[in-house]
């Protein structure tokens, strides 16, 4: 009877101890998940923010093509004025404006 209880206590300890264990790689595999999923926020956060500024510095390139094209109609340089809006243009054929512009 001793030597039974003596090994359902071995058995026990050693169920506990592989318990612990999964316990421990479930912790350590939740914390690498964590660790991914920001890793992978922060990228997109990055890229996010990279792609606005890319945006920003389009629109920027844009307004001065435009401005560009309409300082040379003022000053009756019609082909230049219609280089820079055909420039306009190949960068975005779907804005009626630069058409317009164009005249």
């Amino acid at each position: 009877m001793k030597n039974q209880l003596q090994n359902m206590i071995k058995q026990l300890n050693q169920i506990q101890i592989m318990m612990i264990t999964i316990i421990v790689k479930v912790e350590i595999y939740k914390q690498l998940n964590q660790d991914k999923h920001y890793t992978i926020q922060r990228n997109m956060k990055n890229q996010l923010q990279n792609l606005i500024k890319q945006l920003n510095q389009i629109q920027i390139m844009m307004i001065t093509i435009i401005d560009k094209g309409q300082a040379l109609q003022n000053l009756k340089k019609y082909e230049e004025s219609i280089i820079e809006f055909d420039k306009a243009i190949e960068l975005n054929p779907n804005d009626d404006d630069y058409y317009n512009c164009k005249g």
